[in-house]
């Protein structure tokens, strides 16, 4: 979506009746905030620091980002530019599984909601290790 633009022209007059001066501004429309993906959309408990890319438009410098429930914590938001954001999150070991919503919030007060944006998975679990047991004093099994 691109933002519109349109010119006015404003006149003001300074104590004397001959002194008048016009000055040129634009209004420029702001551009909707929407979020259209994440990337990557899940990650597993247990997860540290992860660089997740938000995109969609128009976000703008100091915008937060939040997943909602408790555990996916959100250490920093970059704003690369109006159509992507990359927050680092880290994911606890106990978050609960399932979807989390992702919203964005700009500095002026608009956010904007992705329902079920984002993905907690389980987190890896061992099932076995080899080799079993070393010789004691062993220091490598090969």
């Amino acid at each position: 979506m691109s933002a519109s633009r349109s010119l006015h022209t404003a006149f003001r007059s300074s104590i004397s009746p001959r002194s008048w001066a016009a000055a040129v501004f634009s209004i420029v429309a702001a551009s909707t905030l929407t979020i259209n993906g994440v990337t990557p959309a899940t990650r597993g408990q247990g997860a540290t620091s992860q660089s997740i890319v938000i995109t969609g438009s128009g976000f703008v410098t100091g915008a937060t980002t939040t997943f909602s429930g408790t555990g996916v914590t959100v250490a920093t938001t970059v704003v690369n530019s109006a159509t992507q954001i990359t927050a680092t999150v880290t994911v606890a070991a106990g978050a609960a599984v399932g979807l989390r919503d992702v919203t964005v919030t700009n500095t002026g007060g608009a956010t904007y909601t992705l329902t079920g944006g984002f993905t907690v998975s389980a987190g890896p679990t061992l099932s076995s290790s080899a080799p079993t047991a070393l010789g004691q004093g062993a220091t490598s099994q090969t």
